[in-house]
């Protein structure tokens, strides 16, 4: 396995995770709400109040700037600046994210029996998955200097 195919999965997971967030923008307040967002945000969505868009964009721009720091770690862009605290940081983030959803899944009832219940199951596997991605990164890109 090449040490870039770790990052260049992590940069395919960002993107598409930005897509999909300003999909939900398409989808409407029912794709907010699938996509885990509270239903005071859907509700406001719903009434065409801004800021449920403005923090969907900036949630969605996030993951882009994520997905070219992946990049950027597999070497398929220009080094960005803060390069591997930049790794390290989203890793850790996507690691506690991912590990805080998996242990949600049995500490609490979850509702596994609800298609939300089981988005967010498989999310938190995924987010803990690329935060391994990004944690290799890291580590490849210490070694490489």
């Amino acid at each position: 396995m090449s040490h870039r195919f770790p990052l260049d999965l992590a940069a395919i997971f960002m993107f598409t995770g930005a897509l999909f967030h300003i999909a939900c923008l398409f989808g409407g307040a029912d794709w907010l709400l699938f996509a885990g967002a509270p239903v005071e945000f859907s509700e406001s969505y719903r009434r065409g109040d801004i800021m449920p868009i403005v923090w969907t964009l900036f949630i969605a721009f996030v993951l882009c700037v994520w997905g070219f720091y992946a990049l950027a770690g597999a070497r398929r862009i220009r080094k960005l600046p803060l390069m591997k605290t930049a790794l390290l940081g989203i890793a850790a983030l996507m690691l506690i994210r991912g590990a805080v959803g998996i242990v949600m899944l049995f500490a609490v009832n979850w509702p596994w029996h609800t298609s939300m219940g089981q988005f967010h199951a498989a999310a938190s596997v995924m987010i803990f998955g690329v935060g391994l991605f990004y944690a290799y990164g890291f580590y490849a890109n210490l070694k490489a200097r």
